[in-house]
């Protein structure tokens, strides 16, 4: 993963992130990778 890309995901470490259509496809992508950075996705 790209240095800054990743220094982006830190500023989002135990922020809460809402994120709709998160079932399925793309937002449920989004969901996990966010999660796994540190964030809490709302759904």
């Amino acid at each position: 993963m790209d240095v800054s890309v990743t220094a982006r995901y830190d500023s989002l470490k135990d922020r809460v992130i809402i994120i709709t259509g998160a079932g399925q496809g793309i937002g449920r992508g989004y969901a996990h990778h966010f999660a796994a950075q540190g964030a809490i996705p709302v759904i």
